[in-house]
């Protein structure tokens, strides 16, 4: 479950990059992000409707979590947050 869930993320992010958005930020993010203006709120309606059984408990659309989750950076894992390698070099 946790390899379809990353296949879902890999195909958002490919999403944004080709819209030309940031490659680390998936495509409903940055619907939710820009969502009062032309087409981004249309196409975070269409991606909530297309997604309608996330919407949680306070009515937080799959957009609204994608975003969060981003902010969150929840989707990278634990041990490469933690790895030095990965991390950034310090001036």
């Amino acid at each position: 479950m946790r390899y379809l869930h990353n296949l879902g993320i890999a195909f958002g992010q490919l999403a944004n990059a080709i819209t030309g958005g940031d490659p680390d930020e998936t495509l409903a993010s940055r619907c939710w992000r820009s969502r009062l203006t032309h087409p981004w709120k249309s196409l975070c309606f269409l991606l909530d409707f297309c997604f309608f059984w996330q919407t949680n408990e306070k009515r937080e659309g799959h957009c609204q979590q994608a975003w969060q989750y981003d902010m969150q950076r929840l989707h990278i894992q634990t041990t490469l947050l933690l790895c030095k390698s990965h991390r950034r070099a310090e001036p």
